[in-house]
Parts: C-alpha cells; sequence; structure tokens
C-alpha cells in the first residue's frame, strides 16, 4: 500500500503574477527651476492680460505662489538669489553647531550610564562590607572569615 502524495506544480506552470514597479516612478523629486527659466516666465506672468495668468500657470504646470516668490525674490535681492534658491526651509544650525549637539547628547548619555554602572558596583560592595563588619572582626570562634585569629586582627579604634 503505498500513498500517493500530490506535488505542488512546478514553478514554471504559475502564472507570473508578480508586479514590478519601474523605479522612476517610485519616488518623485522636487522640480529644479533654472534662473532662465524663471525670468522667462516672470516676465510672460508680467505680459499677461486679464484672464490669461491661468492658462500659462496650467500649460507650465506652476502655481501662481511660485511666481509671486520669484518676483518677490527678484525685487529684493536681483537675479543672483533665483539661482540660488534651495527647496525647504533654511537650516537653523549650522554643521558644527549639529555635531556639537550630538557629541553633547553623546556625553550626556555615557555619563548615565557610568553613574548607573558605579552605583552598581557600589550595591555589589556593600554586602561585603557588611560580611566584614559583622563576621570579618568578630568572626566565629574567635577566627575571622580570612582564617585570622581575634587576637591578630588589629581593631579599628
Amino acid at each position: 500500500m503505498t500513498e500517493e502524495i500530490d506535488m505542488p506544480k512546478p514553478k514554471a506552470d504559475l502564472p507570473d503574477t508578480q508586479v514590478i514597479p519601474e523605479p522612476t516612478l517610485e519616488k518623485r523629486s522636487r522640480r529644479a527651476f533654472t534662473t532662465d527659466y524663471k525670468l522667462r516666465i516672470v516676465a510672460e506672468a508680467d505680459n499677461c492680460a486679464y484672464g490669461q495668468l491661468g492658462a500659462l500657470l496650467r500649460r507650465e504646470n506652476i502655481y501662481s505662489s511660485q511666481i509671486r516668490e520669484w518676483r518677490q525674490e527678484l525685487v529684493a535681492h536681483g537675479v543672483e538669489k533665483l539661482s540660488n534658491t534651495q527647496p525647504g526651509p533654511a537650516p537653523t544650525k549650522t554643521l558644527e553647531a549639529r555635531r556639537v549637539e550630538q557629541l553633547e547628547k553623546e556625553n550626556s548619555r555615557l555619563r548615565k550610564r557610568l553613574q548607573m554602572t558605579e552605583d552598581c558596583l557600589d550595591l555589589q560592595k556593600k554586602p561585603y562590607l557588611n560580611i566584614w563588619n559583622i563576621w570579618g572582626q568578630s568572626g566565629i570562634f574567635g577566627v575571622n572569615i580570612w582564617g585570622q585569629s581575634k587576637n591578630s586582627y588589629p581593631v579599628e579604634a
């Protein structure tokens, strides 16, 4: 009596249903606009008649707030500010300040760890000190735990 065991189908018979995403679609990055592009769009926006600005924004796929920011940067700082625009908020701390903060945090963590280690060692020493005070000086039958007689052990005043 041999039992037949149904084995699964070979891998080649299974349909390929796994989806492999395209790497370019995985993460969108911020758009970077060149200085020439910004100047051209600001000039076109300035030359737009009433109602044409929306068509320009849709065609270029940008927002009115971007044009407003570019105009403000152009008026306040000139063309060189347009080329230096970085996306996102400006960093509040310099690289050195962040490193100092990181080192201070690590120093604080290590000090706490050292204090905890020293406290543990102190707790481990206390039972031995108590044994010393109870058994070491008086001893059992006149002999302390180190095998010395009571008379040969110096007594503290």
